[in-house]
């Protein structure tokens, strides 16, 4: 439709063109003394008509002509651009395939298509940033090759960029990815280094983070781990069963790094209520508390929720923590000796659960410690038929040795020791006895 309308338009014109020519017969008078040029109106129109159009035309070639060392740079430029870019992304590509010698050298010709293409454009922020990246595929393929020089040397230039450019969170982009290599190559102090680099801000991000619990873990500290590991859990870093498997082996690991009960008791004191909650972790500190000569009440204190959820029937409590419950209350007792008021709390915990195997060892071995040795030797007697648990079951002979020996039967004293030891050689040793016995 428009191009219809031009037509027409076009028509129009020319007709009119045509009808104001022919009737025209005005004529234009150009005085030369003593000479005179009588021209018509048409003809000087025309004339002015070609004039235009010849010195527009002209300009234009001037322009074009004059422009052609400038569109020739341009051209220059964005060829070496177009190399810059296609190198820096061959050489991605290549990382991620596992061509590191590849990737690095497409990063140092991006790196070269760049310096030639300052020489055609001003220095600006994306020359910095394409820069950056580039020093950065190279430290990372330097990494890989295990070229630890060249990588050093790709990162202080990667700095220098971020320095010099002014790039929005370079600096920081720089200095994670270098503690991450750091740690890789298991050097703390070079780590540490880099992340005390890092601004207030960037420190609180998940990644760095991440990577300051690496290097507690790398550097033994794990009190400061987990309270490291406690903010990632704040931020959604972990999955929940991800965030109580490494909670759990932090805590651990702390635990066993404690030397003295003052250390641990101010570690317990750390420790949130999920953590406290955890029965291996709990029976974990009461062992370690009792192995440093702590006593026997301030752990008891510890471990009784554990021992209400247990007691409550608690469905959440595995198998392997009731074990770890036994274990640790047991070590506790060997420690108090009669303690009349737990005796009675197992004594109506076995009769609310006659069933559980457990529970009757753990009474008869309390009934041991504290000198009910009767009552210990039925109890016993009763239970270890029913123990599926090699070690409860070396144990439950040991302290029937025990028995029999203090009521003079040496024979059945001996068949019970005979009976621990070789339990204890088929299950790769024979666990130590370690008990208070009542006089």
């Amino acid at each position: 439709m428009r191009a219809a309308l031009w037509f027409i338009s076009l028509f129009g014109v020319a007709s009119v063109l045509a009808l104001f020519a022919k009737t025209n017969e005005a004529t234009v008078s150009i005085f030369f003394p003593p000479h005179r040029l009588d021209m018509s109106l048409n003809l000087v129109l025309l004339g002015l008509l070609i004039f235009f159009v010849v010195s527009y035309l002209a300009i234009r070639a001037i322009r074009v002509l004059l422009a052609l060392p400038g569109r020739a740079r341009d051209w220059r430029a964005a060829k070496h651009e177009k190399t810059m870019r296609s190198s820096l992304m061959q050489g991605l590509i290549q990382l991620q395939a596992g061509r590191f010698t590849r990737a690095r050298a497409s990063a140092r010709s991006a790196l070269s298509s760049e310096a030639s293409l300052r020489r055609f454009r001003p220095d600006d922020l994306e020359s910095a940033q394409t820069r950056l990246l580039a020093n950065l595929l190279a430290a990372q393929s330097a990494q890989a090759l295990h070229d630890a020089a060249q990588r050093d040397e790709e990162v202080q230039q990667a700095l220098g960029e971020a320095l010099a450019g002014r790039i929005e969170d370079g600096q920081e982009a720089v200095l994670l990815r270098a503690a991450d290599w750091a740690l890789d190559e298991r050097d703390a102090l070079a780590a540490r280094a880099f992340l005390d680099q890092l601004s207030k801000g960037a420190t609180r991000r998940a990644a760095a983070l991440r990577l300051r619990l690496r290097l507690e873990r790398l550097a033994s500290k794990s009190m400061q781990a987990l309270e490291t590991a406690r903010l990632l859990s704040k931020h959604k870093a972990f999955t929940p069963l991800q965030a109580r498997s490494l909670m759990r082996a932090l805590a651990l690991e702390a635990l066993a790094g404690c030397r003295d009960l003052k250390t641990l008791e101010q570690f317990w004191g750390k420790l949130d209520a999920a953590q406290k909650g955890t029965v291996e972790v709990a029976c974990q500190a009461v062992m370690r508390w009792l192995s440093l000569g702590g006593d026997g009440s301030t752990v008891m204190r510890w471990i009784e929720p554990l021992w209400q959820r247990w007691v409550e029937g608690d469905q959440t409590l595995s198998e392997e923590d009731q074990s770890w419950l036994v274990r640790a209350l047991e070590v506790a007792f060997s420690r108090q000796g009669g303690d009349v008021s737990w005796l009675s709390r197992l004594e109506g915990a076995q009769k609310r659960w006659p069933a559980d195997v457990r529970m009757a060892y753990l009474t008869a071995m309390a009934c041991w410690h504290g000198g009910l040795w009767g009552k210990a030797r039925q109890l016993m007697s009763q239970a270890l038929p029913r123990l599926s648990e090699p070690e409860l079951q070396v144990r439950a002979w040991q302290a029937l040795a025990d028995l029999a020996a203090r009521e003079g039967d040496q024979e059945a004293a001996t068949e019970a020791l005979q009976k621990a030891f070789h339990l204890g050689l088929q299950h790769g040793g024979l666990p130590a006895l370690s008990s208070t016995k009542a006089s």
